[in-house]
């Protein structure tokens, strides 16, 4: 039985009825509801956490931007296409709401956001109604045929691939199976919650110039509900952003491809995505390098919070200028509308958005500067609107104090190849084992590298453009040049930890939306078919299937629970979290990400990895060009040798010394502790954490206040007069 009937209406209108559809969408939000729940609990979330979450994802993000959909509804919509717009508005409302709060120092009116957004929305539809004068405008379809129970079934198991996809931590082993990543991003989505402007949560003296509008979910959620920000970073939210990217990616198949087969394919392409060689590596060893092509796009949306929601604009980007260059309603105004929220939002959640949005898409309009064409002249407005909204954020994040691209990127043609899998291993059969690819050998593998990077994507959405090459849109060319413009910056930039591939991801995404049209279309003829499937399909397969089993063996594994030590020190970073203000600053000495994350307050020194000095001194020049490694030494010496001396004897004077570099109106807090960090497989870290010694032999230093204390850690204030 269809969700969406059509029933015979003259003029081939379409008629929704009410009852089934209201059923089906209730039904739709409880079952995904369901899905984004099990998990955290899994993970050690408690069942009231993920219920104040799930509330305010449905209360302050979800329902207004359903609101504000509804009261600008278009012809040719339906309740699954007016989900996945709504959830993407709220989330850009959202975001700029919180953080305009935020800035004016008054975060807490946050909570009445619903109930503006429902008088808004009353108010337009109330206005809309009387302008139209009673008359009804023709209902255009869009989305193709209705969609069905089965289709709906399916994007019910895509989007519970995605949750299954999503990286969460375990609470009961926080000290062993923390992700750097997520520990960055929870340390500064806590920061942004505490502190504005944004200082730097590991170095409490640096400033911090990142995407802070990708935090302000999480922030709001605390300021709400009172969510801890590591339970909502690591657990509660980790699935979110990349469900709401199932969701659009079908929606983006459907505009595109006018069926929902093709969103289903185009969503599947996108959450099954994985590099075969880095999910066989552990079957067969460093054989796995010969087909590994840097097929990363994975690892972007399920373990980066801010790619991930930089994703989604893309997507929805994507869908709104489609619409809005083929749309002949009346009301054409709307899709610019969302344009400039999607595109303010996408510049301040992800940095590598919004230029190769512009830059690709101002390509398409100069091709086009002599077509007297309407799509045309409306492809120069949405530029221009895109270029004025995403200009603001993007000179903060690019050119801004301590700004992230100085030090991360590099211009150095085929740097991205030297290190990589199958580049690597082909220079080592030619050249002998352990020789490092040279320029030319980078050069000659370059398009078989591209070849394999893009995969089962590339392939059909190269068979789409082949097909449809007269007969492209400037939207679809648009999609196409993204990936191409992506592939050329990685070829020519390079940036540690291969960030260099954000700027593709963009065009991967794209590129699957128009690949899903040409496997559903059949655009591959039957001679290549069998290529196709042997040399693309299969390894596409494999590796997404590899990469979902080994996320259900994490789940399932036993984990090792944390001795009493381990147990205790945790209580004493709750405490932390729960009974410092907000604006303090701690003394710690592990160097490693820690209190920062799961104790939610700023530090004095607790790494310098992650800052952009951090990258730029790890940058070296020799014969073959650009590398980095990792910096030896802290490019904050003095700042450690503070660290180290009060750590080595918490005297007055060194005391003093430390509270010199922080401002006199900061809290701030000593902690004592036995704690050693080391790295624990390729992306972990491993806290090791030693009972003290009794309560009673801790002599508490001069000049301080013990606060708290258990059986591993010591929390001591500084007294107010050193602050003088």
């Amino acid at each position: 039985m269809a969700l969406i009937e059509e029933l015979g209406a003259p003029r081939g209108r379409l008629r929704m009825r009410p009852n089934t559809t209201t059923i089906a969408c209730i039904a739709f939000v409880i079952v995904l509801a369901g899905l984004m729940a099990w998990r955290p609990i899994v993970y050690g979330s408690g069942v009231g956490e993920v219920a104040r979450y799930l509330a305010f994802l449905g209360v302050w993000i979800v329902l207004p931007g359903c609101l504000v959909v509804r009261a600008l509804r278009e012809p040719g919509e339906d309740w699954l296409f007016e989900l996945g717009m709504g959830w993407t508005i709220g989330t850009a409302l959202q975001a700029l709401v919180f953080v305009a709060l935020k800035a004016s120092g008054v975060p807490r009116l946050f909570v009445f956001f619903p109930l503006l957004v429902l008088a808004a929305a009353i108010v337009v539809r109330h206005f809309r109604t009387r302008g139209s004068g009673g008359t009804r405008i023709e209902r255009i379809e869009r989305l193709g045929p209705p969609v069905r129970v089965v289709h709906v079934v399916l994007l019910l198991v895509l989007c519970a691939l995605a949750v299954e996809r999503s990286r969460s931590t375990w609470v009961s082993t926080w000290w062993s199976d923390l992700y750097l990543d997520l520990e960055y991003h929870a340390g500064n989505a806590a920061e942004f919650a505490n502190h504005w402007p944004m200082r730097n949560p590991r170095i409490a003296s640096q400033p911090l110039n990142y995407h802070f509008f990708s935090y302000a979910a999480a922030a709001a959620a605390r300021e709400v509900m009172g969510l801890s920000i590591s339970e909502v970073t690591l657990r509660l939210a980790a699935a979110t952003t990349p469900v709401l990217l199932a969701l659009q990616m079908f929606n983006a198949g459907r505009v595109f491809g006018r069926s929902a087969v093709v969103g289903l394919v185009a969503a599947a392409l996108v959450l099954l995505h994985a590099d075969l060689g880095y999910e066989l590596r552990s079957f067969v060893g460093s054989a796995s390098r010969w087909l590994g092509f840097d097929g990363f796009l994975g690892h972007g949306i399920f373990d980066s919070p801010s790619t991930s929601i930089g994703l989604v604009y893309f997507v929805t980007l994507a869908i709104t200028l489609k619409r809005w260059l083929d749309d002949v309603t009346p009301r054409r105004w709307v899709e610019l509308v969302w344009l400039a929220v999607l595109g303010l939002a996408a510049s301040g959640s992800k940095g590598s958005v919004m230029p190769v949005v512009v830059a690709t898409l101002g390509v398409v309009i100069v091709s086009e500067l002599r077509s007297p064409r309407e799509s045309s002249r409306r492809a120069r407005v949405a530029w221009l609107a895109l270029c004025a909204v995403a200009l603001p954020m993007t000179l903060v994040l690019a050119f801004g104090a301590d700004n992230y691209v100085g030090g991360m990127f590099r211009f150095a043609p085929g740097h991205a190849l030297a290190n990589q899998g199958f580049v690597a291993s082909a220079s080592e059969l030619f050249a002998g084992r352990g020789a490092a690819p040279s320029a030319w050998m980078r050069l000659a593998l370059a398009p078989l590298w591209i070849v394999g990077h893009f995969g089962l994507i590339g392939v059909a959405g190269l068979a789409f453009v082949l097909r449809r090459r007269s007969t492209l849109d400037s939207v679809e060319r648009w999609l196409v040049l993204c990936a191409v413009g992506g592939t050329v910056f990685v070829l020519l930039f390079a940036a540690p930890g291969q960030s260099e591939l954000f700027f593709l991801y963009n065009g991967e995404l794209g590129l699957a939306v128009l690949a899903a049209v040409a496997l559903v279309e059949g655009s591959i003829s039957q001679r290549w078919r069998p290529i196709v499937i042997g040399c693309f399909v299969v390894p596409f397969a494999l590796a997404g299937l590899l990469a979902v089993v080994r996320q259900v063996r994490r789940d399932f594994r036993t984990a090792e629970p944390p001795s009493n030590a381990t147990a205790a020190y945790h209580d004493g970073l709750v405490w932390i979290r729960e009974h410092t203000p907000r604006g303090a600053v701690l003394i710690t000495y592990h160097g490693a990400m820690l209190v920062s994350v799961v104790g939610e307050r700023a530090v004095f020194f607790e790494t310098d990895e992650f800052t952009p000095a951090y990258n730029a001194s790890s940058w070296s020049r020799g014969a073959n060009g650009w590398k980095w490694s990792p910096a030896v030494d802290s490019v904050f010496p003095e700042l450690v040798a503070t660290l180290r001396d009060f750590h080595d004897d918490p005297s007055a004077l060194h005391m003093r010394e430390l509270r010199a570099q922080i401002p006199a109106a900061t809290d701030v807090y000593a902690v004592f502790d036995d704690v050693a960090v080391k790295q624990d497989g390729e992306f972990g870290t491993w806290f090791d954490v030693t009972a003290l010694a009794a309560p009673s032999e801790f002599d508490i230093p001069a000049g301080m206040s013990l606060v708290f204390r258990n059986a591993a850690m010591r929390v001591c204030r500084f007294d107010d007069a050193l602050a003088r």
